[in-house]
């Protein structure tokens, strides 16, 4: 049998709703996953991320992210970071920094990984956040120096391979939240710097019809709404920076609402 590396990119904290695409690449997930599942000696996820999930200050204080050994063996470690573009949209996608253009700096970029250990990586700024950002931090084992050289592998040996990807937001110390429906009632807006969680829109008369959208609306993006929503008035529930639910009318291309004032 021949040798196999599979690269699984665990998106655990992945911003998107399922959409079809989405689901085909889950269901590829899971065909593989249940595939190796009946092949021996076979190795696992060899490293864990913790956590998964991160709200980091948007100031200039560090923080850290944990990663612990799965193997029986020393493990040398790299570390990527991707700035993500279009958050929580359909043109969400990833971009590689360089130094130079680094807003979120992880330490060491490489690190050894003794067997059954912990290893915390630093994670910093060096200049203050205004908007919230949502960044990418993936880790993944690698070969050691000496095993890139030599004889060749087992060929009997089915390797898997896991990327962790830690999402990352950035949120800035000063917190704005700002939300308007665009002048055709069509779109939601975030004119703030931090994201919104849309939790339900609603068309009312003498009562709501209340629809269910629980997606994210990150600063500078638009959320379509449903169309068989009326285009002047509509009644949102939302939530951010972990308030309970709040209730707001919007009418159709006003100026943004300010949503501390209403919590306030």
């Amino acid at each position: 049998m021949y040798q196999y590396l599979i690269n699984f990119k665990i998106h655990l904290s992945s911003e998107r709703s399922i959409n079809s695409g989405d689901t085909i690449i889950y269901l590829k997930v899971i065909f593989y996953l249940l595939l190796v599942s009946f092949i021996p000696n076979s190795c696992y996820a060899n490293i864990s991320v913790y956590p998964m999930v991160m709200n980091m200050n948007g100031g200039t204080e560090d923080t850290s992210l944990q990663v612990s050994s799965k193997e029986n063996k020393t493990q040398y470690i790299r570390v990527t970071v991707k700035r993500i573009v279009h958050p929580a949209t359909p043109e969400e996608r990833e971009e590689s920094v360089t130094a130079d253009e680094r807003g979120l700096i992880v330490s060491p970029p490489k690190f050894i990984l003794p067997a059954n250990t912990h290893y915390k990586v630093r994670l910093m700024r060096l200049n203050p956040s205004e908007q919230e950002e949502t960044w990418r931090v993936y880790f993944e084992s690698i070969p050691a120096p000496s095993e890139t050289q030599g004889e060749l592998p087992d060929k009997t040996q089915v390797n898997i391979n896991f990327i962790w990807g830690a999402l990352v937001r950035i949120i800035p110390t000063q917190t704005d939240a700002k939300l308007g429906l665009n002048h055709n009632g069509r779109q939601l807006f975030n004119a703030g710097n931090i994201h919104l969680n849309i939790l339900r829109v609603a068309q009312c008369t003498s009562v709501c019809s209340w629809q269910p959208i629980n997606k994210r609306i990150y600063p500078n993006e638009a959320l379509p709404l449903p169309p068989e929503l009326s285009t002047h008035l509509i009644r949102v529930e939302y939530s951010y920076d972990d308030t309970p639910p709040q209730l707001i009318n919007l009418p159709a291309g006003t100026t943004p609402v300010s949503l501390n004032q209403i919590r306030s």
